[in-house]
């Protein structure tokens, strides 16, 4: 936060607040928000007001009486909960989590820092674990007791909530860990995604149960396959003691004690059981794989690793035979079986996708209840089936809108203190991946596209060979050619590594702090971060030049968004955010012009 919004929080009136209500079930929409019991305020002259369920109205007028209202998950708890039951809403209210997770983007390892810290509370964001960071603890009302009524107890559990947030905002104001342009474009952020969770995104019931069908079916014939191809093993059993009648006992120690003599109790030969082969188990996929002259090369710990990736490199009948079993146990999980699986979370025909809008150490959103960022992409075994399934409201038409080239982009970006912008040139006016083709010796431009994401992401020399089909001295040598023939490549990851060593920290577009983990993922996460914040900034701005014209967000994952409205609105929208992406580009002083694309549809699978 810079010195004049400081000076405006101190000269402006300020307050802080906290609710309590029933125990609710339903955090995504708050329809099951029936109570609210008490509110507590502490208002611009550090006045503590308490508020019961016969006066909260006379609270939301006092809080409306501030130029700014802070609370502790205000944005998605507090601020819809009042807006639910009340009406009530402010103009500015503020976020002490946000601004939590903003100053401090990998509290986890700081938590293994700090002495005697709870071990449950490590990384949480929560009031109660900011608590005992700062030294004002909570207390346990909340952990303990009923919600159903009002006490004495709750409410003095709030009044400390707002003192522990109040005490909290003055700590991170102080730390100045922060930037303020960062902060404006994150709550602005959250708001929207949480209108896009209470929203949801529709969803085809109907046609998940008719992929469930397909599903299942194929991997009771895949299973019958693979038991065909490998067949049970036989294992011997542990030997049995017989006696004349015919018994049999586990023990001759057993035949004994059952009163039988000892010589009248004999051994008996060891019996044998087939048991079948087990697709679902890892350990026995590698077994049987080595045993027909596989030489795993990447272990899990000390397990052969058997994942996707490998089973497609293995490149034998069995192990695609086995890869589509786990593709197609995968789906199920998806949308059937798993704990977070579609069918599951599905409520009153839709699904509401949680978004933690500072999920992640580079500010990209996190996902979860379900992640929709792990829908399967069209291209994906089963995808197209998959994405179908999200659709639009009933009368209302689907729009997909995402960034062109946008890795790339922020790349030429980062670039253009080296080469001027001729890398942004050759994106936006040549063919980039024939560049890099040529840069790095490849032999097909199929490879390029290959080798410049695994670089982008931090692939070594030993990943960069495998794709040309090499080892790590080949790998090494891609590299090395790459950045000779594009030495601004060469020196930016030199900046970047030189700044993670001497500070541990990267700085994104909008000044934010980017801890840094590893030296070889630190370019990435410079780009990643970049990515997050124009897309970021981008929904904001689209949200700003359409406040009267009638849409709804349903999805919003990393380079893309999905958005639902009428028919002849909806060209004029895409334009829209297309129109958004290119007017962040220059908010944010970005050095290699943006742009955009759309689609229409009535689902998922058509719009992106």
């Amino acid at each position: 936060m810079n010195s004049t919004t400081r000076l405006r929080l101190k000269t402006m009136k300020t307050a802080f607040f906290d609710i309590e209500t029933q125990a609710i079930d339903n955090w995504d929409t708050l329809e099951d928000l029936k109570t609210l019991h008490c509110m507590v305020v502490i208002d611009y002259e550090e006045k503590v007001h308490r508020f019961q369920a016969d006066n909260i109205k006379d609270g939301l007028a006092l809080l409306s009486e501030h130029d700014y209202v802070i609370g502790h998950n205000a944005i998605n708890f507090d601020g819809p909960a009042l807006k639910k039951l009340y009406g009530w809403t402010h103009h500015s209210i503020f976020d002490t989590k946000i601004l939590a997770q903003l100053s401090y983007p990998d509290l986890k390892a700081d938590d293994f820092k700090r002495q005697e810290f709870p071990k449950k509370l490590i990384g949480s964001h929560s009031l109660k674990a900011w608590g005992v960071r700062i030294g004002i603890h909570k207390n346990d009302h909340g952990e303990t007791e009923d919600w159903s009524e009002w006490s004495q107890e709750m409410e003095d559990y709030c009044v400390q909530d707002v003192k522990v947030t109040a005490s909290l905002f003055h700590f991170l104001v102080e730390k100045k860990k922060y930037s303020h342009q960062a902060l404006m474009l994150e709550t602005s952020f959250a708001r929207s995604m949480r209108k896009q969770t209470e929203t949801g995104f529709p969803f085809d019931k109907d046609s998940a149960g008719e992929l469930i069908k397909t599903l299942m079916v194929r991997r009771t014939e895949i299973e019958q396959e693979l038991q065909e191809v490998f067949g049970p093993t036989t294992t011997e059993m542990k030997s049995c003691w017989w006696v004349a009648d015919g018994k049999q006992y586990a023990s001759k120690k057993a035949a004994v004690a059952d009163g039988h003599k000892a010589k009248d109790v004999e051994r008996g030969p060891k019996k044998t059981k087939e048991i079948p082969f087990n697709p679902a188990s890892r350990d026995q996929i590698a077994a049987r794989l080595m045993a027909d002259g596989w030489d795993p090369k990447e272990y899990d710990g000390k397990r052969p690793a058997i994942n996707e990736a490998v089973l497609r490199e293995i490149n034998t009948s069995q192990s695609l035979k086995l890869l589509e079993y786990l593709l197609v146990s995968k789906r199920l999980g998806q949308v059937a079986e798993g704990n977070q699986a579609w069918l599951k979370l599905e409520h009153k025909g839709r699904l509401h996708g949680s978004v933690n809008t500072l999920g992640t150490v580079s500010g990209r959103c996190s996902h979860h209840h379900p992640n929709m960022a792990q829908v399967p992409a069209v291209r994906a075994e089963y995808g197209e089936q998959c994405r179908s399934l999200f659709t639009a409201p009933k009368g209302k038409v689907l729009v997909g809108a995402d960034a062109s080239g946008l890795e790339l982009r922020c790349l030429a970006h980062y670039m253009y203190q080296w080469d001027k912008g001729q890398y942004a040139k050759e994106i936006l006016e040549g063919d980039i991946h024939t560049v890099n083709q040529k840069a790095a010796g490849l032999e097909n431009r199929d490879q390029a596209k290959t080798m410049i994401y695994a670089f982008l992401y931090g692939a070594g020399d030993k990943k960069i060979g495998e794709i040309v089909g090499g080892s790590t001295k080949e790998g090494k040598q891609i590299k090395a050619s790459f950045m000779s023939k594009i030495p601004a490549i060469k020196s930016l990851t030199s900046a970047v590594h030189q700044q993670v060593q001497k500070h541990g920290v990267l700085h994104g577009l909008d000044g934010r702090t980017l801890p840094c983990r590893s030296m070889h993922s630190s370019l990435n996460l410079l780009l990643q971060s970049a990515g997050a914040v124009v897309m970021k900034q981008a929904l904001v701005e689209f949200e700003m030049d359409n406040k009267d014209i009638p849409y709804d967000l349903h999805a919003n994952v990393h380079d893309e968004v999905q958005f639902s409205c009428n028919k002849k609105q909806a060209d004029a929208l895409g334009h829209s955010f297309v129109s958004a992406i290119i007017k962040a580009g220059t908010i944010l002083n970005f050095k290699c012009p943006l742009d955009g694309e759309f689609k229409i549809g009535a689902n998922w699978a058509q719009t992106h």
